[in-house]
């Protein structure tokens, strides 16, 4: 039974005798701390039971959360009048039932960080982190992965995993075209009774084509030619220069024909 669950016990009574009835069955049920009864008192009347004869009955009980994780001993004790010889006699009996008791088994499986786009024909890694969060060892814990997207590895084996235990499962995943991909990851373990349970977490991918390189602009050249101030740039003193270099020209021809003129003379 699975701490937190409800669940019918289920009893077949049977009068062994072959001569003599059995009136006035009154059944008293005692309970242990984690479990309790539902919508009954723990002293049920049962009637009478035929010699020879069978009588069948059921208790819905609850188990709580927090039930320890063994076999739970309910006792059950009943009071009956039987006649003997013309007399009237009392007994009881008493028996006890044992309920096992197990906790239940919880896969944590945290959400699956994705980026808003990736890169068809780019292998992307994912990762899945999950963890043993019951008091209880799972067993033959698999992941699984249902996708369009290829995928090198689908099925991953991860063995078992204590309480408390956990880690994170890695997977690569490729597009060839670009869209929008669901991805589903189910885990399936079985608890020590090999029943199964399965957790799962579910996202989309999306994907696009690579963004093309944009080509570099052909830089010009530019030349800027500003105004000046004449003054500043010498403009309006180029005529004196020019007539200065004119007149120093005409200074050395002087020159050299009075050298040439001395010559002569000597």
């Amino acid at each position: 039974i699975i701490a937190g669950s409800v669940f019918d016990l289920n009893l077949i009574l049977k009068n062994t005798h072959k001569r003599v009835s059995l009136d006035n069955i009154r059944m008293q049920v005692d309970v242990p701390e984690g479990l309790s009864l539902n919508h009954t008192g723990n002293s049920i009347y049962l009637g009478d039971m035929k010699r020879d004869g069978t009588l069948e009955t059921k208790l819905s009980i609850t188990s709580s959360p927090t039930a320890q994780m063994e076999n739970q001993k309910i006792t059950l004790s009943f009071d009956y009048e039987y006649i003997d010889e013309e007399t009237r006699r009392f007994e009881t009996a008493k028996i006890e039932v044992s309920v096992p008791i197990r906790q239940p088994l919880k896969l944590i499986v945290d959400p699956i960080q994705i980026m808003p786009e990736y890169v068809i024909e780019k292998e992307q890694i994912f990762y899945s982190p999950y963890a043993n969060h019951s008091h209880s060892t799972m067993y033959h814990v698999t992941a699984k992965i249902e996708t369009e997207l290829f995928a090198q590895e689908k099925v991953f084996h991860i063995g078992n995993l204590a309480p408390g235990e956990g880690g994170s499962q890695i997977f690569h995943l490729l597009a060839v075209e670009p869209g929008v991909y669901p991805v589903t990851v189910t885990y399936t373990y079985e608890n020590d009774w090999r029943q199964g349970f399965s957790e799962s977490t579910s996202f989309e991918v999306n994907y696009i084509q690579e963004p093309e390189e944009a080509e570099p602009e052909e830089e010009t050249a530019h030349i800027t030619i500003l105004p000046q101030d004449p003054e500043e740039t010498g403009e309006a003193q180029r005529p004196y220069v020019v007539l200065l270099g004119l007149a120093s020209c005409a200074f050395a021809a002087v020159i050299i024909t009075l050298y040439f003129n001395l010559k002569k003379d000597q």
